[in-house]
């Protein structure tokens, strides 16, 4: 009887600690998330987590702990959360992959994408993984959108139509040119006419408030990482000093040749004012921005009237590092970490939920299922959609083109891949060297860029200060890095 009693009591034990054992197995796995906001609204995130987390629980048995953080402070809180050891599972790079890799903080994803991200290799491909693989490691993974852009001449449709310009037969008439000032000569014709009859509109204005000057984004060559050294084309494997180049030296005489004739708005080197709102108040015919399919119809919806972009630099693959999602060594569990990553790619809802937020309470979805936002909403981010995961699953807004992912898809494919993507420099024999050459530039570039200043006088002065602060010895490491890679990859 004691015998039976005790195997009654044994038996009971082993089954409550298996009962306790499935019920701790059963218990989601905690994941902490990171995410960078440069504009946007949040206030509303622990509803659109909770939402989320309905999601992850019924399809990787997870939950995440969401924290938004402002860019002026993310780079640097991050940084301390990691160096401090703190559990971070999901962590976006801005700009950072190289120093985040170089200092030790990321795990290789090589295996983790080939046991629980199958669906995020197969859908980014080799082009995309080669732009964050480091020695062969796999240190990052792109948000799946357009990566393709080129630079364009948006103009005032309206303008245009005034003067009974085609602008199929203007970029024709651009695309017939082989040279960049070539191409830019021929806007000059409409630049006499609206300085004739809009003398409150300058024919040229900045393309954006950031930038130093009306032309500062056509100096964009093929990058080659460190901020300094370009390839002037897709054929070119000779890394060289951009500002001691013919093409640059034309380039400014150019707009110099402008700001003589009156054509660059008054006080472009100071402009805060968004291209839209100067478009807007009458101020602006035209101005030089990204060529990408999708940006011309939201310019235009902003701007209040048809803006028509004229395609004058190439598409290429850009910055696809710039934004890459990570796993810390700080994880507590990267293989639900790398499970997750692949929901949140191949999830539409989870897509709209961290870009659009709640349905019904942050947006409302048209009768064609387009994203009408709601103004003064608890939650928008939107204007960062491009960066969560998947753009190519989300829904399009009241904005966007109908077919844009589709346009996405051919702008894609008739751009080309830079023969540099997957080259990382490694700055640290020129860091130095590096930060004040950025500065030089810095301090020329926006009377240089707006025509403000004679080329002939002030492009040998920059040079000079150039070669003074390391050019030189920038551009010989930058190149004996880029040649040791070509080889190594059969480039070369």
């Amino acid at each position: 009887m004691i015998k039976r009693t005790r195997l009654l009591i044994v038996s009971l034990v082993l089954s409550l600690v298996l009962v306790s054992t499935a019920a701790l197995a059963q218990e989601p796995v905690q994941l902490k998330v990171v995410f960078p906001v440069t504009v946007g609204n949040f206030q509303d995130a622990k509803l659109i987590e909770a939402e989320i987390n309905k999601i992850a629980r019924e399809e990787i048995n997870a939950e995440i702990e969401l924290t938004f953080l402002r860019f002026g402070n993310y780079i640097q809180q991050t940084m301390l959360s990691l160096a401090a050891g703190e559990q971070i599972d999901l962590l976006p790079t801005v700009g950072t992959l190289s120093t985040l890799h170089a200092q030790g903080h990321l795990l290789p994803l090589n295996n983790l994408l080939d046991s629980h991200g199958q669906d995020v290799k197969e859908l980014l491909g080799p082009d995309l993984l080669m732009a964050a693989t480091f020695d062969g490691d796999i240190m990052a993974v792109p948000p799946l959108r357009n990566y393709a852009a080129g630079a364009s001449m948006t103009m005032r449709k309206d303008v245009l139509d005034k003067y009974n310009i085609d602008p199929e037969e203007l970029q024709a008439e651009v695309d017939a040119q082989a040279v960049l000032v070539d191409k830019l000569a021929v806007f000059e014709s409409i630049y006499d006419l609206v300085k004739e009859d809009y003398p409150g509109m300058a024919p040229i204005a900045p393309g954006f408030p950031q930038n130093a000057g009306v032309i500062t984004d056509l100096h964009v060559r093929i990058p080659t990482g460190g901020g300094f050294g370009v390839l002037m084309d897709k054929d070119s494997r000779e890394i060289v000093n951009y500002y001691d180049t013919e093409e640059y030296k034309d380039l400014i005489k150019k707009v110099r040749e402008w700001q003589v004739k009156g054509y660059v708005m008054r006080g472009a080197e100071t402009n805060q004012e968004s291209f839209e709102d100067l478009v807007k108040a009458g101020r602006a015919f035209s101005g030089i921005r990204t060529f990408e399919p999708g940006v011309n119809e939201k310019a235009s919806g902003q701007a209040g009237t048809a803006l028509v972009a004229i395609c004058i630099v190439e598409p290429s693959l850009k910055h696809i590092e710039a934004v890459t999602w990570t796993i810390p060594r700080t994880s507590k569990n990267p293989e639900k970490a790398m499970e997750f990553l692949n929901l949140l790619y191949t999830s539409s809802d989870l897509q709209n939920l961290w870009a659009y937020g709640l349905e019904g309470q942050h947006y409302e979805l048209t009768a064609d299922g387009r994203v009408q936002l709601f103004e003064h909403s608890g939650y928008d981010l939107s204007a960062l959609r491009g960066f969560i995961g998947n753009e190519y699953i989300q829904h399009l807004t009241v904005e966007d083109p109908a077919d844009l992912h589709e346009q996405f898809r051919q702008f894609a494919e008739m751009s080309f891949t830079p023969i540099t993507n997957g080259f990382k420099f490694d700055v640290t024999p020129v860091r130095t060297e590096i930060t004040t050459l950025g500065t030089v530039i810095e301090e020329f570039a926006a009377a240089l860029d707006n025509g403000l200043v004679d080329p002939d006088a002030m492009i040998p002065q920059l040079i000079q200060k150039l070669k003074d602060a390391g050019a030189d010895r920038v551009i010989a490491e930058k190149q004996r890095q880029f040649d040791q890679w070509l080889e190594e990859n059969g480039l070369n």
